[in-house]
């Protein structure tokens, strides 16, 4: 397969390719559009002893310029393995058979040590990583030659390839090639029919599409801006990376046709034309699986979901847990978070606090309800005085547990930074991380952490971080309700009683005495400070990038804009990519 990418100096080139990336071909051989700047109206920001900057106890926000001046970065992202393998399926829909364009698994493992896999500082090229694309990339290729037809350019003669090129090109680039960039295409089209590798029509085109798959155009975006920076330092992002940001924002693929025209026209430097392909992607269902890896990472479910597994539970504990209720564990997680962000009024309070839940015969045990008699996955109405939101979920808290016990600290430290942004600081390097059993007494799981994280030096951080976790006391390693939690004595299984009693100290909403998750959960719903960590965290997804001190400057704006509408989760969405440095680059870069 490899053999149609062995072309001795190949005139596409990485260092040719590369050149729009360093800007050099952009400015007017890289159009950006018709039409004027963009027509942004920078909210105005509240007074610098504004409760408003205070929302975060751990970090108060602050901004010293105007928005425009403060996008910071426009990293060259890299796109995702699951955004090089959508793209890759949108631009070969219904030209190649879908089963032959290989699988995401088949692309290098992303690390995500910065936060989010989509953070430019994690994707640091690797040769496992351009094996992996380079495979993908012939595959691929080789399904789209397979009907010449559909493909558009089945002339033996190569007269279409020059079409082609400039037809298929701009939608892999998501922009119009520049005229050398063309060029180069159709070089290598050339030098794959010529001495000595004289291919036949369909391999050279076979080498040229693996070659656009391939090509740094396509697999990072590269926002070069377009028109002169603006008095504070700004640059207006094109109307092609605008396409690009939100399509890769909200769909987690390349732009369709529609926003590519937009860009053509010049309409995503007009807010409204914004706003309203917004929404149109959000209608889409392919926004529920783009917003669905988003929440997934964000709430570190991706990492989590491995404690999801019949080989992780105790099987003394729990010896009738099975694949099936596994699978439908993590199936509805994920349904839940759909329908909290695209059901209903698709708000913060339901994400967090409805007592809507997702059940089949499998799980309906674990949640301790009636059998809705089907496999499928059924929207039912759980216990309002066991069930609370997302969070508090069986398959999330099973995540969030180990195979005998619940993880307390887990929990509480799942709490403060993902949920509140206040992370708890790291142990020290030399911390034994076991928590001891008792071997004189019975004592709960709770028990056990108190006697060992609550003293010395360890008491400092734990004692508030152990706070949040024991409100979750309620929940057993398989995410269903206890009363009663089994523990092991003496080579016999116990039961002992739960206690999901706690009170929270040091955040700006939350401080109080609680007895269990549902009444955090449905305060938290309404918490200033958790919409502000949730605002910050679609911020950082949504740029790529680690938070900067600039970053107050939108996060403050979007969040008031976010409570203003009842904690309206797609709203939050229109607001971030309509505000000033979700369309500007900084021009020093």
């Amino acid at each position: 397969m490899k053999r149609v990418f062995q072309i001795a100096n190949v005139a596409v080139s990485a260092a040719v390719l590369f050149t729009g990336c360093s800007g050099g071909e952009s400015g007017s051989n890289r159009p950006g559009g018709a039409g004027g700047g963009p027509d942004i109206m920078e909210p105005e920001l509240p007074p610098a002893d504004s409760n408003e900057w205070k929302r975060n106890p751990s970090k108060q926000l602050s901004c010293d310029q105007p928005l425009a001046a403060n996008a910071f970065a426009s990293p060259m992202q890299r796109l995702t393995n699951i955004e090089i393998s959508n793209s890759i399926h949108a631009l070969l829909e219904g030209i190649a058979d879908p089963a032959k364009i290989p699988s995401v698994t088949t692309l290098a493992q992303e690390s995500g040590r910065y936060g989010y896999t989509n953070n430019y500082l994690s994707q640091e090229p690797s040769k496992t990583f351009a094996d992996a694309i380079e495979d993908f990339a012939v595959r691929s290729a080789s399904a789209a030659v397979a009907n010449l037809g559909k493909l558009g350019c089945s002339n033996a003669d190569g007269s279409c390839v020059d079409k082609f090129i400039k037809d298929f090109g701009k939608r892999v680039f998501r922009r119009p090639l520049t005229d050398a960039e063309a060029a180069n295409f159709k070089a290598a089209y050339d030098e794959a029919k010529g001495e000595p590798y004289k291919m036949d029509h369909t391999m050279a085109l076979e080498t040229v599409i693996g070659a656009l798959f391939q090509s740094p155009q396509f697999l990072y975006r590269v926002e070069a801006g377009t028109g002169d920076a603006t008095a504070e330092g700004g640059k207006a992002l094109s109307g092609y990376d605008m396409a690009s940001r939100l399509s890769y924002l909200l769909w987690d693929t390349t732009p369709d046709a529609e926003l590519l025209a937009a860009a053509d026209r010049g309409d995503l430097a007009k807010t409204d034309e914004i706003v309203k392909h917004a929404r149109r992607l959000l209608k889409d269902e392919r926004a529920r699986e783009a917003v669905r890896t988003f929440y997934n990472e964000w709430l570190h479910f991706d990492r989590f979901v491995i404690n999801v597994n019949v080989a992780v539970k105790d099987r003394e504990f729990f010896p009738d847990f099975t694949d099936a209720q596994a699978q439908a564990l993590k199936e509805g997680f994920d349904r839940s978070i759909e329908a909290a962000v695209f059901d209903g009024d698709h708000s913060m309070e339901s994400f967090f606090a409805s007592s809507r839940g997702f059940v089949n015969d499998d799980l309906a045990p674990i949640y301790g309800v009636n059998k809705p008699g089907s496999k499928e996955l059924t929207e039912v109405q759980l216990n309002d005085k066991q069930r609370a939101g997302v969070i508090t979920s069986a398959g999330f808290m099973s995540s969030l547990s180990h195979g005998t016990e619940g993880a307390t600290i887990l929990r509480g430290g799942f709490v403060m930074d993902r949920l509140l942004c206040a992370p708890s600081p790291p142990p020290p390097g030399d911390v034994v991380a076991v928590i001891p059993f008792n071997p004189d007494k019975a004592v709960t799981y709770r028990e056990r952490v108190v006697n060992t994280s609550e003293t010395g030096r360890c008491a400092a951080c734990h004692k508030p971080l152990n706070a949040f976790g024991f409100i979750f006391e309620n929940y057993n390693p398989l995410g269903a309700w206890q009363d009663e939690e089994q523990a092991r004595f003496k080579n016999e299984v116990v039961r002992l009683p739960v206690d999901a009693t706690s009170t929270i100290e040091g955040t700006l909403d939350l401080d109080g005495d609680y007895n269990g998750a549902v009444p955090f959960m449905k305060k938290l719903a309404k918490s200033e400070q958790a919409a502000q960590c949730l605002v910050e965290n679609w911020w950082l997804w949504a740029n790529a990038r680690t938070e900067v001190e600039e970053d107050g400057c939108a996060i403050v704006p979007i969040t008031t804009a976010f409570i203003k509408s009842g904690g309206d989760m797609q709203e939050l969405l229109v607001e971030l990519v309509k505000s000033a440095p979700f369309r500007f680059r900084s021009a020093a870069q």
